[in-house]
């Protein structure tokens, strides 16, 4: 299935949700002459992935006011991210694999949750470069209660003479309304 996505981002679907998004950070410049790899034949720095301490957790709830145990639908937590590069001259392509697990609570009744996640690429000050919304509809089969899936995602950022991975950062997290956002705080406290 084809997916269109705003600039910067381009994508496409496939049976393991492949997607592949563009940071333009500013215009493309080549590495140093003598190569991508430094002078120890090691290639350079993948930027470091990181899943946002406040928007790790998410819990959705029936309609309604009601927000205890018997209340909740689902409640899913971003698990391990791992990052792996690739470089061409001026292109790093990291290969992002994000772990969601989702867990039914009492209140479900379709066995089919869906979570909105985020992807974000920050610069060595922490400003956000490129940020794309993700929705994954997870099945609960069986009696299954609990699920853990994989998305795997391709980003590439396009690099200015200097610079490496290391330059980067690369941010996960549910997208979450002011109220989770709360509510997650709280829960950490």
């Amino acid at each position: 299935m084809n997916r269109h996505l705003s600039p910067p981002f381009q994508g496409r679907r496939d049976r393991y949700r492949r997607l592949r998004f563009l940071a333009a950070v500013l215009p493309a410049g080549v590495l140093a002459a003598c190569g991508i790899f430094d002078e120890e034949g090691r290639p350079p720095p993948c930027p470091i992935a990181a899943v946002v301490g406040d928007a790790r957790t998410l819990a959705l709830y029936a309609p309604g006011p009601g927000r205890d145990l018997t209340d909740v639908r689902f409640e899913a937590a971003i698990g391990a991210t791992v990052v792996a590069c690739e470089f061409d001259e001026n292109e790093l392509t990291a290969e992002l694999r994000v772990e969601i697990i989702a867990q039914r609570g009492p209140a479900d009744r379709d066995r089919r949750g869906n979570f909105e996640y985020f992807v974000a690429i920050a610069d060595r000050d922490r400003n956000i470069l490129a940020k794309e919304r993700f929705t994954m509809a997870i099945e609960f089969p069986g009696n299954r209660t609990r699920v853990g899936v994989f998305e795997e995602l391709e980003q590439t950022i396009y690099l200015k003479p200097g610079e490496s991975g290391d330059d980067y950062d690369i941010y996960v997290g549910f997208q979450l309304s002011e109220d989770q956002l709360r509510e997650n705080r709280a829960r950490a406290r």
